[in-house]
């Protein structure tokens, strides 16, 4: 194949995926599934995560699951809701933050007839909480700076003129 076909595939793949990642029905779907995924793992009847078949330290577990979750959040009230980027990164930061409370809360309830604080199996843990909080930070820096830094880019700029000339109202 010659150059020209290559970079004209690669264009439908890059369109059809800036179409998807800013499809409102799949943005909230997304959001939803994952939080629904973070509870059913918070459910689980186990002791400290990081034990077990993952061999990986438990708060960044918990740094990783919150960055996922800030991304999409970030993603859900600018593109859904549709508000401005500061305001959404202090929404993002404040429903992920309770989000995270309220998971570290339910924790202490799993296997409520067995041992524990709350009496169940696992326990509320506040370095958990930070872990979460610095995983919600960190998600918020980096599309901050990402999108900071590709603003006035040549490819930013192609993509927004493609928008404007197949979505007009």
């Amino acid at each position: 194949r010659n150059k020209t076909d290559i970079q004209r595939w690669q264009r439908v793949i890059i369109r059809a995926l800036s179409e998807l990642m800013n499809n409102k029905k799949f943005i909230s779907i997304s959001l939803f599934a994952y939080a629904f995924l973070i509870i059913f793992i918070s459910h689980l009847q186990m002791n400290d995560s990081g034990q077990g078949f993952i061999k990986i330290n438990d708060k960044v577990l918990h740094m990783s699951e919150y960055f996922i979750l800030g991304i999409l959040s970030v993603r859900y009230i600018m593109v859904v809701l549709g508000k401005k980027p500061a305001q959404s990164y202090f929404l993002t930061f404040v429903c992920c933050a309770l989000f995270a409370v309220t998971d570290e809360i339910h924790q202490g309830f799993v296997g409520y007839f067995d041992s524990g604080i709350f009496g169940g199996i696992r326990n509320p843990d506040l370095f958990d909480f930070f872990a979460d909080s610095s995983g919600i930070a960190v998600s918020l820096f980096v599309i901050y700076f990402y999108r900071n830094s590709r603003k006035n880019s040549k490819y930013i700029r192609e993509q927004n003129d493609w928008r404007k000339e197949n979505y007009k109202n």
